[in-house]
C-alpha cells in the first residue's frame, strides 16, 4: 500500500475503538483509503491549477480543460469516500449506529489484544 493510503488507514484505525475493524472490512477500507488518497491529489491539482489561473491572467486553453477534468475527478472520489465512509459506518451518522448497535460487540472484543501487538 502506497504511503499517502497507509496514512489515511493509520488514522482511521487509530481514531475507532479496537476491535471496530474486523478482517471482513478490510478490502472496503483498502478502497476507502485509495479514493480518499486520489481526492486529495485531485483537490490539491484543482487548487493549484486555480492559482494558476488567477495568477496567470489570460486563461491558458490548456489550463483551462486540466482544471475541468481535475474537478470531475475530484467530484467523482469524494463522492467514492462518502458512501465507502458510510458503508464503513465512519461517518458522524454511521458512528450514532455504531454507537448504536455495533458499540456492545466492540466493548466485547477490547479485552482481546490486536494481532500486532502479540
Amino acid at each position: 500500500m502506497p504511503d499517502d493510503e497507509a496514512e489515511v488507514w493509520r488514522t482511521v484505525v487509530d481514531s475507532m475503538p479496537s476491535g471496530f475493524f474486523g478482517g471482513q472490512t478490510h478490502g472496503v477500507l483498502g478502497l476507502y483509503c485509495f479514493h480518499m488518497a486520489l481526492a486529495k491529489t485531485a483537490i490539491e491539482e484543482v487548487r493549484e491549477l486555480k492559482a494558476r489561473l488567477r495568477r496567470g491572467g489570460r486563461p491558458n486553453v490548456e489550463v483551462v480543460a486540466s482544471l475541468k477534468h481535475s474537478e470531475v475527478i475530484a467530484r467523482r472520489e469524494s463522492s467514492q469516500v462518502a458512501n465507502l465512509a458510510q458503508k464503513l459506518r465512519i461517518t458522524p451518522m454511521g458512528d450514532k449506529v455504531t454507537r448504536k448497535h455495533v458499540q456492545p460487540v466492540v466493548e466485547q472484543a477490547a479485552g482481546r489484544s490486536r494481532p500486532w501487538e502479540d
